[in-house]
């Protein structure tokens, strides 16, 4: 015999279990951003690489916003820098005026690449000045974008913080960190050769370490200057080190596996840095990239030879600055060549031409 009292108090039971499942199926699956507070992030707008995100509701409804990118030079004519100012990026962002009804991010692409979570002062215009927004922009993780918040729209620009300087050669500008920019810290590598260019053990590691035929090191160990008591050495990496690459305005040129060793508090202006490092006709040193070395690098160290005697280097080339060739520095694809990332990174981008 049904008991249906109880039957009917089960049934009840069921029902409010499956009302609880399903409020709680929809506050922790079906909408997860209501369940956490934080609303949805879209693209709102984008142009000349710049782009616009924030929440839909965020936007004035029937305004089409509009996004210029502004040269330096566009920059100075909008509104005077200051002389210690120096400019990474800025935009003309419209309608002018425009007013969000939620803070909207302006995400700017960077002309060279700086060190994720760097903090860009941020300015805008106002007044026929620019203005500090009292706000800055982050550098994000790939080190090619920065970010700010904006409730209304102007032109806006970013510069570097006052703990870089610049310094001019010619028509160029080396943007550096004041005081210089890190040293090259060689810091007890493991020691696999050690001698003179002609030494033979030093000949077989090379060969060894670089995948070259004997002639190939031979010719290659030319590059290195033993004379007096100078040595060239091959080390295997204990610890991460900082050098820099020199190379012309060809994008092509930041690729390579030669480095140079930075053994003073600045960076060499480039006749100096292609003397120094003795470079080939062909690179310009208009531009210079600081990259760090991964500790397991096997790496050829010792100080640059005097090159003139070669077509590929000019009267200049008479070397004298120390230098590091890593071989597994690059990788080859078929197609093109890249940055071994096992074995190097890009840091930073130092000089900005003008």
């Amino acid at each position: 015999m049904i008991n249906h009292s109880r039957f009917s108090m089960m049934h009840k039971l069921a029902s409010l279990l499956v009302i609880m499942l399903l409020l709680l199926g929809m506050g922790c699956g079906n909408n997860p951003v209501s369940s956490i507070g934080i609303p949805p992030i879209n693209a709102l707008a984008s142009g000349d690489g710049i782009t616009i995100t924030g929440q839909p509701g965020a936007l004035p409804p029937g305004v089409a916003l509009t996004i210029t990118a502004l040269t330096q030079a566009q920059a100075q004519a909008a509104a005077a820098l200051a002389g210690n100012q120096i400019f990474v990026a800025a935009g003309d962002f419209g309608p002018d005026g425009t007013t969000f009804y939620a803070p909207v991010t302006i995400n700017f692409p960077l002309p060279n690449q700086l060190a994720p979570g760097t903090r860009l002062p941020f300015y805008m215009l106002q007044n026929n000045a620019w203005v500090n927004t009292g706000t800055v922009a982050i550098v994000g993780s790939d080190g090619l974008t920065a970010s700010a918040q904006v409730t209304h729209f102007t032109k806006y620009i970013l510069f570097l913080d006052d703990s870089w300087v610049k310094v001019s050669f010619g028509g160029n500008t080396l943007i550096s960190k004041s005081g210089g920019i890190p040293l090259t810290a060689l810091n007890n590598p493991i020691v696999l050769v050690s001698g003179k260019t002609t030494d033979e053990t030093v000949i077989a590691k090379v060969m060894e370490v670089n995948n070259m035929s004997r002639a190939d090191a031979v010719y290659f160990l030319r590059s290195y200057d033993t004379s007096g008591d100078k040595v060239v050495q091959v080390l295997r990496l204990t610890a991460g080190v900082i050098v820099t690459r020199y190379w012309p305005n060809d994008p092509a040129g930041k690729l390579g596996r030669w480095f140079n060793v930075i053994d003073s508090t600045t960076l060499y202006l480039p006749d100096r840095a292609r003397q120094y490092y003795a470079l080939p006709n062909s690179n310009t040193a208009l531009n210079v990239t600081q990259y760090l070395l991964k500790p397991g690098a096997t790496v050829v160290y010792g100080v640059c030879a005097d090159m003139t005697w070669s077509p590929t280097f000019g009267p200049y080339a008479t070397g004298g600055g120390y230098q590091i060739y890593v071989y597994s520095a690059t990788t080859w694809d078929g197609h093109a060549a890249h940055l071994n990332p096992d074995v190097v990174e890009i840091q930073t981008e130092l000089r900005y031409t003008e």
